[in-house]
């Protein structure tokens, strides 16, 4: 493996790193608050239905204690609601079974949301005349939660591409003068001294740039005195004086 894709595979294990603990953090800090959502949620609606719900149980009226509850429940929102008298018989039921469009099995499973009953009384005057108790539905909040965690995956996706197409530009660069450097030592071995005039504006590949040409030089200078030497000693062997 070259040097410039082990360096493309580095950076892509910590960019890939980096970028799942963000998604954990995003979709466990989002479930954290769906959950404080969910129950301030059910106990406001509890709240409310009390409050609009105390002159329809004084009169002890079902079918228009119903059409209020239809009125909200048909929002969607509402897992369970139920309207129960004094003496904690159900008036009122309404419940509906979480169902979540668009978003795998597999994910609800392994990602649990609480969905705690909130309740509230009912009251005419200073007397309690029932209880209402309500359960919010999740199947919202795994929806977003699972469009925020498909987002950040698909943007992962493009920055790492993006990363990468720039990466190898970056390095195509970068180790260009290590390119120069293995040709000038094969140059070196044909017996061809080049000098490389271009330095790089890295300091370590600097030094090792300015490190083969003053090898280079020295090499010819040596082998400039060889030739010489062996001129001479080829005159005085065949030459008489």
């Amino acid at each position: 493996m070259t040097l410039g894709r082990q360096l493309i595979l580095s950076g892509m294990l910590v960019l890939l790193g980096l970028f799942t603990g963000m998604i954990v953090f995003t979709v466990q800090n989002t479930q954290q608050f769906l959950n404080h959502q969910l129950s301030t949620h059910a106990q406001d609606t509890a709240t409310v239905l009390g409050l609009s719900l105390s002159h329809v149980m004084k009169e002890n009226d079902p079918v228009m204690a119903g059409r209020m509850v239809d009125s909200i429940w048909d929002s969607g929102y509402y897992q369970n609601i139920e309207v129960d008298t004094l003496k904690g018989a159900p008036l009122v039921t309404r419940e509906m079974e979480v169902k979540v469009a668009g978003v795998p099995n597999w994910f609800i499973q392994s990602l649990k949301l609480k969905t705690e009953k909130r309740s509230a009384l009912i009251q005419s005057g200073w007397m309690q005349v029932g209880k209402v108790t309500v359960e919010s539905n999740p199947g919202f909040a795994y929806k977003q939660i699972w469009e925020t965690l498909s987002q950040s995956i698909l943007w992962l996706l493009v920055i790492s591409v993006l990363a990468m197409m720039l990466g190898l530009l970056l390095l195509h660069v970068i180790l260009k003068p290590l390119r120069n450097i293995t040709r000038q030592a094969y140059a070196i071995c044909n017996q061809d001294f080049m000098i490389q005039e271009k330095l790089p504006w890295t300091i370590d590949l600097r030094q090792v740039v300015e490190a083969m040409n003053t090898m280079s030089s020295r090499l010819k200078n040596i082998f400039e005195e060889q030739v010489k030497v062996s001129e001479s000693l080829r005159q005085q062997a065949f030459q008489s004086p």
